[in-house]
């Protein structure tokens, strides 16, 4: 079951990178997905190197549009209808926190697997959402409700799969 899981969030990551391609070549948008960093640690002898994987500090995707705007994104999928917050990082919520402050365009995509929706959520849903499960143990997912009625859902077009640029422009 996890493995199907893996391959689902890399299709879904590859439906992003593909939009993001066709976002680049028309002159839309530049964005690039963050990449943690990787120490290599050796055994003391000039041997054996294994990678070691630094934790991000920010958000799965991040560019630029047209214009000069940032973008900062994270891409999560789920198996469930409604989305669990355990799927998101302190650090992560902070994040976005911090770029709703500053007015900066930032949101949550998430792809439900068993309906194949994608939604993009804005800050303010998912902190409430957090704040409420981490502060006051409330319920502990973002129901498939809210991203409905406080999301956008994104369609397949202008040659996307994951037509997130014109969720934004909504």
């Amino acid at each position: 079951m996890a493995r199907a899981a893996q391959q689902a969030g890399k299709q879904f990551e590859m439906m992003i990178e593909q939009a993001n391609q066709v976002y680049k070549l028309q002159g839309k948008a530049l964005v690039f997905k963050s990449e943690p960093s990787v120490k290599t640690i050796s055994n003391g002898r000039g041997g054996f190197k294994s990678p070691i994987y630094a934790q991000s500090n920010g958000l799965d995707y991040f560019g630029t549009l047209k214009g000069g705007q940032g973008v900062f994104f994270e891409a999560k999928q789920t198996a469930e209808t409604s989305f669990p917050l355990k799927q998101i990082k302190p650090h992560q919520v902070e994040t976005l926190r911090t770029y709703d402050n500053l007015d900066t365009l930032a949101f949550l995509l998430v792809r439900f697997s068993k309906t194949g929706k994608v939604f993009l959520l804005p800050p303010k849903p998912v902190i409430e959402a957090w704040d409420g499960w981490t502060k006051y143990s409330n319920r502990a997912s973002i129901p498939l409700a809210t991203f409905e009625a406080r999301g956008t859902e994104i369609a397949a077009t202008n040659g996307c799969a994951v037509d997130w640029l014109d969720a934004v422009k909504q």
